[in-house]
């Protein structure tokens, strides 16, 4: 029985890794987005004053890539995370996430058993 238990927990934390890896991504994605944005409007490229949304997002999509579908998303930032502080904020966030998904990766499935099993408090 424990045996059984055990495969079917594998199979289960490698579905859970493989989830835990794709919001890790999602989040990392959204963070370099963000800032990308931020920087585009820092730069002048992303004109926001006396400008209609339309024309927003289509300077924002020609900015770059990947601003594409996420724009509407970042009208609504308040104007004090508009700075190059907040652009330098983000980066490091990016940068952590890329190194956590990194190490995160090479975890093997028995060490996730094991983180777990640790975890457990009696």
């Amino acid at each position: 029985m424990l045996e059984a238990w055990y495969v079917k927990r594998i199979e289960y934390n490698d579905k859970r890794k493989q989830h835990l890896l794709a919001s890790m991504q999602e989040e990392m994605d959204y963070t370099n987005a963000r800032a990308k944005f931020i920087q585009g409007v820092v730069d002048g490229a992303i004109e926001l004053r006396n400008t209609k949304e339309a024309a927003v997002i289509t300077q924002a999509e020609a900015y770059d890539a990947i601003l594409h579908g996420r724009v509407k998303g970042f009208l609504g930032l308040p104007m004090r995370s508009l700075t190059t502080e907040e652009i330098a904020k983000l980066k490091a966030k990016a940068k952590s996430l890329k190194t956590e998904i990194a190490d995160y990766s090479k975890k093997t499935f028995e060490n996730i058993l094991l983180e777990d099993l640790n975890s457990i408090k009696i």
